[in-house]
């Protein structure tokens, strides 16, 4: 780069800037990616910024280029300084005082010679003048070719190019700034490839302050590069070598941040990740009615919600038994709590379901709800759901707690699906009987082949709001997942029917964060059900078991980068874009097809994400997934007349209150005047 002129108008307004800012230089360096050392120099009036570079800082800084550059004259800003790089010549004319403000450059590109440009702020405008020569300009996805005598003008707020075809090229671009213009709170980040230690040091800068904002509340954060002339996977494996954060297992982050690259390049993501406690700690433990496996599965179950917890080697030992074991309730959470600690491991239960998918796929004509739902699938992979078991561990505290007095009365369990929960339930307290009650026929032979030989559960093919049982005489009603599979406001209802006075309903589910629209519900859905499929590869992703991804590994690569993307347009505002994200998705790997589970630990873990998919996409359309909010659902049991006993948030997927989206345990009671 050369220049015509000394940088001292630079120093001094670069200066001015940050310090009207209240920035240090390594906030400077934190904000705009330019490296400490780079700042410092420039402040001192040397260093040879490019243009890019000086945009960076121009952003960061909330000002104008022009700003940077210019001179105060009477008109505004005004300079003859000339940038010049790799074939390109960048000098600023002047800036209007006026609004909205303009700012005036003469540009000149020798013949081949490419500029591309990271997004300014939202609002700006250019308005390129071509003088000589030919220019392909604008947005990267649709640059228009303007030869000389023609003007174009372009939205300035996405990546943008500049490239010379057929001959040298001159052009003025003038650039139109919004009243108020700054960076605001950007999602996206767009940076050049760094080619210097310098520029991997402002890099670094920028990666730990996004790393701190993710960590301490901000939603999902992307740096995206430009300019890089590496191959894609040659820049991903650089920037996972160059960064500590994507290999350094020192501390837990509480985030899930990977390198990754599409059509538009390389790009590093960082995603919170989040954590709730259900206060299994404040459960007694010594009462004499509590069951071995209830006492080790509350054990389980506080290991899991605090997975920064290190455990023992005999900890670790006895995880890794109660995982292989035959337990439908301690294998699934000794899997989770494994996992957690860089073990991947498949419960035992699910390795034996598994095998018996396909049997009943093959004999069985798909419903209306397993055409949109795999409920066969749901009978293996549902194991592996994260907190899947807790939220049953829970319901069994409850009934203990305030049903003890059930005996053997039978309990009614509604939408029990191919019976898992209720077999957990089974297992933690074991004097329960119940009737399964479900709908579907696919679900229902799951639960018959699962239920075979236990005296202690009674299924019946039958929806609940159409089961003919006496009123006013059911101790105890559950359900596991299954409210926001019909309508959640007459189930609630019929429960009130059903129950006796003091009777309880304890309903286990998941639930979104709050909406009131449409849209906002879809958004809703997509974050609650990313989150249970990022969580899941967060750690799987630090597992030794994950370098062999066999042949599911193109499906599990696609489907982060599409959700994490997803997650990125919402925080950018980009609704429509991010649900059409998922929606492809889902296309690709419905087309794509995973044929037969082949056993190992990834492709279970990839048939749960297609199952996970699945019921964001049914969602999208609210047929069969018809989710509501906690709020909503906690007065659409007021409206039935139940109260609320206890709440509990089992997993917390998204939302920064006690009321946000993920798995929750309400426990409801008809009151005795009733």
């Amino acid at each position: 780069m050369a220049s015509n002129t000394d940088n001292s108008d630079l120093a001094r307004n670069l200066r001015a800037a940050r310090e009207r800012r209240g920035l240090t230089l390594t906030g400077l360096a934190e904000r705009s990616g330019v490296a400490k050392s780079t700042l410092s120099g420039l402040e001192s009036a040397a260093g040879n910024p490019t243009v890019a570079t000086l945009w960076a800082i121009a952003n960061a800084l909330e000002v104008s280029f022009g700003e940077l550059l210019g001179t105060v004259g009477a008109t505004g800003f005004a300079s003859t300084t000339e940038f010049e790089a790799d074939g390109v010549a960048v000098r600023f004319i002047e800036q209007s005082e006026s609004a909205p403000r303009l700012e005036l450059y003469c540009v000149e590109l020798k013949l081949g010679s490419l500029q591309e440009s990271a997004p300014h702020p939202k609002g700006v405008r250019e308005r390129v003048t071509v003088l000589g020569g030919a220019l392909l300009v604008g947005p990267v996805q649709s640059p228009a070719l303007v030869r000389a005598g023609q003007t174009h003008e372009f939205a300035a707020d996405v990546p943008h190019v500049y490239r010379a075809v057929e001959a040298q090229t001159k052009a003025m671009v003038l650039i139109e700034y919004p009243s108020g213009h700054g960076l605001g709170d950007q999602a996206e980040i767009h940076v050049p490839w760094p080619t210097t230690d310098k520029g991997w040091d402002g890099l670094r800068s920028l990666v730990d302050r996004l790393l701190i904002e993710v960590s301490n509340g901000v939603g999902a954060r992307a740096i995206r590069f430009f300019a890089c002339g590496q191959a894609a996977q040659a820049a991903v494996s650089e920037l996972c070598t160059r960064l500590p954060v994507l290999r350094d297992p020192t501390f837990c982050w509480p985030l899930f941040c990977f390198a990754d690259a599409d059509q538009q390049g390389p790009f590093l993501v960082l995603l919170p990740l989040r954590f709730t406690a259900a206060d299994w700690a404040a459960e007694p433990v010594s009462s004499c009615s509590v069951t071995a496996t209830l006492r080790s599965a509350r054990t389980l179950s506080c290991q899991a919600q605090w997975p920064g917890l290190k455990l023992t080697m005999a900890q670790l030992t006895d995880a890794r038994a109660a995982a292989a074991g035959r337990s439908w309730i301690l294998g699934p959470l000794a899997a989770e709590v494994l996992l957690q600690r860089g073990a991947l491991v498949l419960p035992g239960r699910l390795e034996r379901v598994a095998k018996i998918v396909d049997q009943v796929h093959a004999g069985n004509e798909s419903t209306s709800f397993s055409e949109r739902i795999d409920v066969v699938g749901y009978d293996a992979f549902e194991l592996i759901h994260p907190a899947y078991a807790r939220q049953a561990v829970a319901v069994a505290e409850d009934i203990q707690r305030y049903a003890p007095d059930v005996g053997l009365n039978e309990v009614i369990d509604v939408g029990s699906g191919p019976g898992a929960p209720i077999l957990m339930l089974h297992e933690l307290l074991p004097d329960l009987h119940f009737v399964a009650l479900e709908p579907d026929p696919m679900a229902f032979i799951c639960l018959q082949r699962n239920i075979c030989g236990l005296e202690a559960v009674r299924a019946q093919q039958t929806g609940f709001l159409e089961f003919d049982s006496k009123d006013n005489a059911t101790p105890l009603i559950t359900s596991t997942g299954a409210s926001h599979h019909f309508n959640t406001a007459f189930m609630l209802q019929q429960a009130v029917r059903l129950l006796q006075p003091g009777g309880l309903l304890i309903v286990a589910d998941e639930f979104i964060p709050e909406f009131d629209s449409a849209q906002a519900r879809s958004l809703a859905l997509l974050q609650h059900h990313a989150a249970y499929i990022l969580w899941a590869m967060a750690w799987i992703e630090k597992c030794q078991e994950f370098t062999d991804l066999g042949r599911t590994g193109g499906a599990y690569f696609a489907l982060r980068q599409a959700l994490a993307l997803a997650l990125v347009d919402i925080e950018s505002g980009h609704a429509v874009a991010a649900i059409n994200r998922c929606r492809e998705i889902f296309a690709q790997i419905k087309h794509a097809g995973l044929g037969q589970f082949d056993g190992s630990q990834i492709d279970a873990y990839i048939n749960f994400f297609w199952l996970e998919l699945q019921a964001m996409v049914a969602g999208f359309d609210y047929e069969v997934e018809r989710k509501t909010h906690p709020r909503r659902f906690v007065e659409l049991a007021a409206l039935a007349g139940l109260e609320l006993v206890r709440k509990r948030r089992i997993f917390a997927t998204s939302g920064s209150d006690e009321w946000g989206g993920g798995t929750y345990v309400f426990t409801l009671r008809k009151p005795m005047f009733r």
